[in-house]
């Protein structure tokens, strides 16, 4: 039996010429390298100016020319140099502006007003337990107090106070802005 070995070697080599840079690699740096010259083209082709604000020798010696014929005429006296008048120190006594007075309230000792802020109302007396211990933990001053609807079910409501000055209040609020509680402010009556 005779075999073909020229055969075989053709079919070998085959295989092994396909493992050069794929084409699509020649075409993308192709395209690249057509688009990197073209911005280099482009680039080239404008011409840029100076800045007409930048003081240029012309520029300069125009004004010089301009500063020494004033002082010529002021010094013949054809010109006089004007000083700037400013209106606005006449026209400021003649303004008034009213501003509101703050009102003078006196408060009595038994005229002081308290408030709370109620920060959630539970069917729950444990969700709202839950919810006075988060905010006992933050240092707030924390009450729960149970009321009935008109068909007699309980309420648990979460109350914070009470407090008597505003800054009081803003503080407690902050705290409880702070751990996503909202609250609404009531007059304690």
């Amino acid at each position: 039996m005779s075999h073909d070995f020229a055969k075989k070697k053709k079919k070998a080599s085959v295989n092994k010429s396909s493992g050069g840079l794929p084409p699509w690699f020649w075409m993308f740096t192709g395209v690249v390298t057509g688009l990197f010259i073209a911005l280099l083209v482009y680039l080239s082709s404008l011409k840029f100016t100076q800045d007409p604000s930048k003081n240029t020798s012309d520029n300069v010696d125009n004004l010089s020319k301009q500063i020494k014929e004033q002082a010529d005429r002021m010094r013949e006296g054809k010109e006089v140099l004007k000083k700037p008048t400013f209106e606005f120190y006449q026209r400021l006594p003649e303004q008034t502006v009213e501003t509101p007075k703050p009102e003078k309230t006196v408060v009595k000792e038994g005229d002081k007003k308290s408030y709370i802020l109620q920060a959630g109302s539970f069917r729950s007396y444990q969700d709202a337990d839950a919810l006075k211990a988060q905010l006992i933990m933050q240092g707030l001053d924390v009450q729960i107090s149970t009321v009935a609807d008109s068909k007699g079910k309980d309420w648990h409501r979460v109350q914070v106070g009470p407090y008597t000055s505003e800054h009081q209040i803003n503080k407690a609020q902050d705290v409880l802005a702070d751990n996503n509680i909202p609250s609404i402010k009531m007059e304690v009556k």
